[in-house]
């Protein structure tokens, strides 16, 4: 996997980018992909452990700065603190090292790579001029580019095809 086989989910909260990443996903895993996903958590909330009470949870509390748990399916698990919040280059350095057919980023807006943007609303259009790498509109609006693909939000298997050629492509 490499740069080229990265895709953003951007949009305003609420936008339906969770909802569409997950049909996206299934859609893809249908068709024997194997896909990795990245969400910034834009809330300034904690995030809530998985593992509460575990010996990985024990190694965290005794001071260990992250923490990789892996069953015998090999099936992973890793929590990790930073003392400064990694970049998205950094998370996906991370992923390197599996054995991916693409990455699907859901938020980090302000990044620079490939985007699909949700446009829930006309004045989220305003995304499509200000952020950087825009290569498709995701709407349930009826909103017409002709320098742009528009998707239905609801088409995951046509936005899916988009993003295998896509990738094929580069």
């Amino acid at each position: 996997m490499g740069v080229n086989s990265i895709i953003q989910v951007v949009g305003y909260k609420n936008s339906g980018k969770t909802t569409l990443i997950e049909k996206v996903i299934a859609d893809l895993a249908e068709r024997g992909m194997r896909i990795g996903t990245i969400k910034h958590h834009g809330h300034a909330t904690e995030l809530v452990s998985l593992d509460y009470g575990t010996d990985s949870w024990k190694h965290r509390q005794a001071g260990a700065a992250a923490s990789l748990v892996m069953n015998e399916d090999g099936a992973l698990q890793l929590q990790a603190a930073q003392e400064q919040k990694p970049s998205l280059d950094q998370l996906l350095a991370m992923y390197q090292t599996l054995d991916l057919d693409g990455v699907l980023v859901e938020g980090f807006k302000q990044e620079d790579y490939p985007k699909l943007i949700i446009v829930k609303e006309e004045s989220d259009l305003k995304l499509v001029d200000t952020l950087k790498q825009v290569e498709a509109i995701v709407t349930a609006l009826p909103i017409k580019r002709v320098d742009l693909p528009v998707f239905h939000l609801n088409d995951a298997a046509r936005i899916s095809e988009w993003i295998i050629t896509r990738w094929e492509k580069k």
